[in-house]
């Protein structure tokens, strides 16, 4: 079972502590608890994979100035790309910056470079990409790295076929220039079983108090590339409720993620996160009331017959709420 869906439909359906805050089932929550708080092929050339329009893990430790001004300089690129400027796009360098492309192949000087875009866009034609920035670091008042994904615009799905990583260098004038730039295969996620330290989850589990039980009942989906799970809420009045989710893997952020759907409306997303002998799973989501709900699940204690869930630092549009307690959910 995994802990989105989980938090609020068990803390609801077994008289818990208000787990209508949690992200992955607000609605079913609210509904039990009413009294509560309301590429560069070959440097610069054609796509060959597409990119996953995924939400970004972006992670800076420049300075606001800093990091607007090095996204403006990937915006620049964008705007030289697709217009087919090869000395604009040269100019972008220092004079003896450097560009090397994932064969190893390298072009030192803007002459050099200005020369290598010329023929790229006569052989492949204007250029509609984008450079995504993953990394921002500041290594030094004037010296700083930025490290992405290449996505271009006109493929919008798929996996990103290249990685850039680039140092720049500020001038005088307040403007960076780049020193070196340099692409790398992206390395395909896809035949790479990320889900294997979740395999324990796999089967039916089981859930039950005060008259009120909740199944799961967990699935490999797509070639073993997904998990599916559906949660099945029988309450002790009689109600029934039913929850979805997805469990896969973020090659973008590198981390498992998670996308929750509830019978009353209610939806969510989650990163997964390895501490210890924990998993832990940072949430967010929408009410079917349109409310923004977040919250951090805990999966612990695991056995090949049980494990722990708990569901922390919750809130609903930002006002917290209490923790729940711990449950112990049983292999059926």
């Amino acid at each position: 079972m995994t802990v989105q869906n989980v938090s609020a439909t068990l803390a609801a359906a077994l008289s818990l502590s208000i787990a209508v805050v949690n992200v992955c089932c607000p609605a079913v929550a609210k509904s039990v608890e009413s009294g509560a708080k309301s590429k560069m092929k070959d440097g610069l050339g054609k796509p060959g994979k597409k990119t996953k329009q995924l939400k970004e893990t972006f992670v800076s430790d420049a300075s606001g100035t800093s990091e607007a001004a090095l996204k403006s300089r990937l915006q620049q690129l964008t705007v030289a790309l697709a217009s087919s400027d090869a000395k604009a796009l040269s100019a972008l360098w220092l004079e003896d910056g450097t560009y090397s492309n994932e064969n190893g192949q390298q072009w030192r000087g803007r002459a050099a470079l200005e020369k290598r875009f010329t023929a790229v866009f006569a052989s492949e034609g204007r250029l509609l990409l984008d450079f995504v920035p993953v990394t921002v670091r500041q290594l030094a008042g004037n010296v700083a790295t930025v490290d992405g994904f290449v996505k271009f615009k006109d493929e919008p799905s798929g996996s990103p076929d290249t990685r850039f990583s680039m140092v720049f260098q500020k001038q005088a004038n307040g403007s960076w220039l780049i020193v070196s730039a340099s692409e790398t295969a992206y390395v395909g996620r896809e035949n790479l079983d990320r889900l294997k330290s979740l395999a324990w989850l796999i089967g039916e589990w089981v859930v039950e108090k005060d008259g009120s039980s909740m199944v799961v009942k967990s699935e490999w989906a797509a070639n073993k590339k997904f998990i599916h799970l559906r949660y099945m809420l029988k309450k002790a009045g009689g109600e029934e409720l039913d929850s979805q989710q997805i469990i896969g893997f973020d090659p973008r952020r590198d981390q498992i993620v998670s996308w929750t759907f509830d019978s009353r409306g209610g939806f969510g997303f989650g990163v997964w996160s390895r501490r210890d002998n924990q998993w832990l799973v940072d949430s967010e989501g929408v009410d079917p009331e349109g409310r923004s709900t977040s919250a951090t699940n805990i999966i612990a204690n695991q056995t090949a017959k049980s494990f722990s869930w708990q569901s922390v630092n919750r809130s609903v549009e930002g006002e917290p709420f209490s923790d729940t307690a711990a449950l112990t959910i049983i292999r059926r």
